[in-house]
C-alpha cells in the first residue's frame, strides 16, 4: 500500500510530495521503529523537524530489509526529504492516509 507523503510549511503550502510504501504500520516493531509504527494508513500523521531527524535513523535501519526496488527508491526519497527539510523551522512531514 502506498501512502502519500508531503512536506508542508506551517501554513500548509506543499513544498514536496512523494510516496511511502509499506505493508502496514502495525507490521513495524514498535520498539525498533517507534515513529514508523505510529503512521496511520487511514488518517494523517504529522512529524515536526526533530521527529524527521529521528525518522531518518529508522528509515536507514529499515533500508537493510528485503524490499522491492520501488520501495527502496521511495525510502531513499523520504530520507532525502527528511534530511533537507529538518534543517529549517516551520516544516512538517505529513503522511496522508486514505
Amino acid at each position: 500500500m502506498a501512502i502519500n507523503v508531503q512536506v508542508k510549511l506551517e501554513n500548509r503550502v506543499v513544498l514536496e510530495e512523494g510516496f511511502f510504501y509499506e505493508q502496514s504500520a502495525a507490521s513495524f516493531d514498535r520498539e525498533k521503529y517507534p515513529l514508523l509504527s505510529a503512521i496511520d494508513p487511514y488518517g494523517d500523521t504529522i512529524f515536526n523537524r526533530e521527529q524527521m531527524r529521528r525518522l531518518v535513523l529508522e528509515c536507514e535501519a529499515l533500508s537493510s530489509l528485503d524490499m522491492s526496488e520501488l520501495e527502496q527508491t521511495a525510502l531513499r526519497s523520504l530520507i532525502a526529504a527528511c534530511e533537507e527539510h529538518s534543517r529549517k523551522a516551520h516544516r512538517y512531514l505529513w503522511f496522508v492516509g486514505d
